[in-house]
């Protein structure tokens, strides 16, 4: 799906008491006084072709004219246009160059992405130092995704020194808002018991709530909990669920393990015609384990 510009949803609501139909003519006429806040409305009118016939051309030039102006929220637009390479042609100088002045005046979705840029060294020199100091402004102002970035960081201890006691806390930060990875991390974090009390009851509640997002490590790894039934009680049921939901989203290993199930016969009709078919799917993505068992069945 493909992300909206925030500009648009935030500015429509302060200047559209009435029918937004109505409402474009003076929409334009004050955009072309000048005004910039109405020039960022414009453009991601444009951008999402609401009211207007969609034009990526008069988006950019709209949402340029307000981002020249210093509106920091067109400024952070363009930067992730410009990333992107959605709507105008992917140039990640440009990219760092909005991001940089949205960021200066304190929008925290830029810092982020500044702090991206710096981090992958995409159109700008790579410096995990900036990277760190522009993704915890960010986390600072509550921001999800640096909070996740930076503590994902900092767990890692490889571009910057381990902290793993600070990345439980941004991952604790981010998880609460319902950030899916960080909800991850810091259930591994206390299935481990790293850098916080060993407690699997709590790590298996935060990998729930990861995988009904759709998070393919947490189906995996919650699904092998309900399969061994060492912290939790087994059910092959649920850890077949689980199995499939990260196979269907092409995970090899969900299929490996999927492919094992069916063939043993846990939790399923024991079906050795699925678990060769499962065997072979892994294969195809290169999975070794995936290809030594397809190999394995296809010679009996």
């Amino acid at each position: 799906m493909r992300r909206v510009i925030t500009t648009v949803f935030c500015l429509l609501v302060s200047v559209s008491s009435y029918s937004l139909a109505n409402d474009i003519n003076d929409i334009t006429t004050k955009a072309k006084q000048g005004n910039a806040e109405y020039q960022a409305v414009l453009g991601g009118l444009y951008y999402q072709g609401k009211g207007v016939r969609k034009d990526y051309k008069q988006a950019s030039q709209w949402l340029t004219k307000a981002a020249k102006q210093g509106y920091a929220e067109a400024q952070y637009s363009l930067g992730w246009m410009h990333e992107k390479g959605d709507a105008v042609r992917q140039d990640y100088g440009q990219a760092v160059k909005w991001y940089t002045k949205a960021a200066e005046q304190g929008h925290a979705k830029a810092q982020a992405g500044l702090g991206g840029m710096y981090y992958a060294g995409r159109g700008v020199r790579q410096d995990y130092i900036q990277a760190e100091q522009w993704l915890n402004k960010a986390a600072q102002q509550g921001h999800a995704e640096a909070q996740y970035s930076l503590g994902w960081m900092y767990y890692q201890g490889e571009k910057l020194p381990k902290h793993q006691m600070l990345a439980a806390q941004l991952f604790d930060a981010a998880a609460q808002q319902g950030h899916a990875k960080a909800q991850y991390s810091l259930g591994w974090m206390y299935f481990k018991g790293e850098a916080v009390a060993p407690n699997p009851t709590m790590a298996v509640q935060l990998f729930d709530s990861a995988a009904r997002q759709g998070d393919v490590d947490a189906q995996l790894t919650l699904g092998a909990i309900f399969y061994k039934g060492d912290v939790i009680q087994q059910n092959y049921k649920t850890a077949k669920q689980l199995f499939e939901q990260a196979a269907q989203q092409g995970s090899a290993k969900a299929q490996v393990l999927l492919g094992a199930m069916y063939e043993s016969g846990q939790g399923v009709q024991q079906s050795t015609v699925a678990a060769k078919e499962l065997y072979r799917k892994a294969c195809n993505s290169v999975e070794k384990v995936g290809c030594d068992e397809h190999r394995r069945l296809s010679s009996h």
